[in-house]
């Protein structure tokens, strides 16, 4: 479990911006590399994030409201996503 403040808060940052991109359609051969969880304490609620190693798409589920959100990151994030011993 990783709760470090510059790591937790770059990472809550760049799901906001997610929020904001154009949907995609994750593609079907998407390896999936990490998946991050983040918990909310109050309101008491989970986000997760599936990470690929394969492409610069993310997918966010359980977002309140939206439900789940497949979207292109820039590649630089995605590379820091599946590096997060960098998050710090």
């Amino acid at each position: 479990m990783y709760t470090g403040y510059k790591g937790v808060h770059w990472v809550s940052n760049e799901l906001g911006e997610a929020g904001g991109r154009k949907q995609a359609k994750l593609p079907s051969n998407a390896k999936r590399s990490y998946h991050y969880v983040m918990q909310q304490v109050k309101p008491k609620y989970k986000i997760y994030m599936d990470v690929y190693s394969n492409n610069d798409f993310v997918k966010i589920s359980n977002i309140p409201v939206l439900g789940t959100v497949v979207c292109k990151m820039p590649a630089k994030v995605v590379d820091k996503l599946n590096h997060p011993q960098e998050l710090e």
